[in-house]
């Protein structure tokens, strides 16, 4: 009985402070393992930048709905840095630049009425790099907490999807989905665990999208050295 009322005690103190999750939180999907090499980083696309704010747009890579929300700068930037770094940091990978006189890499940015697809100027721009796959995303929010860490108006949310996309086949090798609005405790009990790592206090976007990032990455596929070149 003490243990249950200490729990009781507590609980009310810890309220007012953040918690996550809203919406659909960290997906991974595709193989452990790929046996090509050569990796092409594209720039993050913002995807409000293009269609605008509280819009129903798809996802140029997959068809997923997404609504889109705010997007500060420079998150397109900052996720795509965090790409790079962690690739140059995968052991067997190896990161590649597309060729300026073959397609610029900013070049799957730019929408345009009766243009290619984009998927498939994804996998012509990696041709062109001859690069085995094609590492990139789209982010759709990026809004930050209006507020401090100890109180908010409105809490930090973001979204953002990363693929690898296999240059042979235009195939999804490998996809990471980040979803998130942080809430107080007092809406989610379930997410104890990340309440307790974020040391019950509102993170910014720039701390949310990097952890939810990293999360995803953990489970990016390992290069399989034995049917690679």
């Amino acid at each position: 009985m003490p243990a249950i009322w200490a729990l009781m005690v507590l609980v009310p103190l810890w309220l007012t402070a953040a918690c996550t999750t809203a919406g659909t939180g960290v997906k991974k999907t595709g193989a452990m393992t790929y046996e090509g090499r050569r990796i092409l980083i594209l720039p993050v696309k913002d995807m409000a930048f293009i269609h605008g704010v509280n819009k129903s747009v798809t996802s140029p890579i997959t068809g997923k709905f997404y609504i889109t929300g705010k997007v500060m700068e420079p998150a397109d930037e900052l996720l795509t840095d965090k790409l790079v770094s962690f690739l140059e940091s995968r052991p067997g990978y190896l990161s590649v630049q597309a060729e300026a006189s073959q397609g610029r890499p900013t070049d799957w940015l730019i929408d345009g009425p009766g243009g290619v697809p984009e998927k498939q100027k994804l996998v012509q721009l990696g041709r062109n790099a001859k690069a085995d796959a094609v590492l990139t995303g789209c982010v759709y929010r990026f809004e930050e907490r209006v507020g401090t860490k100890h109180s908010v108006e409105f809490p930090a949310s973001v979204i953002f999807e990363i693929h690898l996309i296999h240059v042979a086949d235009g195939s999804i090798v490998w996809s990471g989905i980040f979803s998130e609005t942080q809430q107080p405790l007092s809406e989610n009990l379930l997410n104890l665990k990340a309440f307790i790592r974020r040391k019950a206090r509102w993170i910014t976007a720039g701390e949310m999208a990097m952890s939810g990032l990293e999360e995803l990455l953990r489970n990016f596929p390992d290069y399989d050295h034995h049917t690679g070149d």
